[in-house]
């Protein structure tokens, strides 16, 4: 009789020692998962580097040059340099107004000369460069810089002082 209580005993252990491992699978691991997800999103919001945003950095310091009292030159603008990028395997085009910054009115009057130069150097200028060249924030400071450059190098009565982008499309 000893030896039936232990066996009818037996299956219930087993049943409740197996009834815990499968509650710990249901629960427990759906569980863990969660919070490992939480952790992950936590974490690296905490130690992710803050990200500025370009945007307002420079409508701060374009505020901080109105506050100095330094003036905007006058705008020329060539608007709609269409082009296609260098190939990157995909058909892809860029759309671009330029609107270059001058000090002078004799600048603008050459600029308005050399329209067609402009252009051509312009389009020259984008279709040597992938879009991944010029798709993020610091390759456009290169390509304004170059472009600046460039402008300055064919002008003989004045400089450019600065370029802007007043529409920027890639599609």
């Amino acid at each position: 009789m000893a030896d039936d209580d232990k066996t009818t005993e037996t299956p219930e252990n087993s049943r409740s020692g197996g009834g815990m491992v499968k509650k710990l699978v249901m629960f427990g691991v759906p569980l863990l998962m969660v919070q490992l997800v939480l952790a992950y999103f936590l974490l690296g919001k905490m130690f992710r580097p803050p990200q500025i945003d370009p945007l307002s950095t420079s409508e701060q310091q374009s505020e901080g040059k109105e506050d100095s009292g330094a003036e905007l030159g006058q705008i020329y603008e060539v608007p709609d340099v269409i082009v296609n990028p260098r190939s990157s395997g995909v058909r892809r085009y860029l759309n671009v107004t330029f609107a270059f910054e001058c000090l002078d009115k004799a600048t603008m009057q050459e600029l308005d000369k050399r329209n067609v130069q402009i252009r051509d150097l312009l389009i020259a200028i984008l279709t040597s460069k992938s879009v991944d060249e010029i798709d993020e924030v610091g390759e456009k400071k290169q390509l304004k810089a170059e472009v600046v450059e460039r402008i300055n190098q064919i002008l003989t009565k004045g400089k450019v002082k600065a370029v802007y982008f007043s529409n920027f499309v890639i599609q």
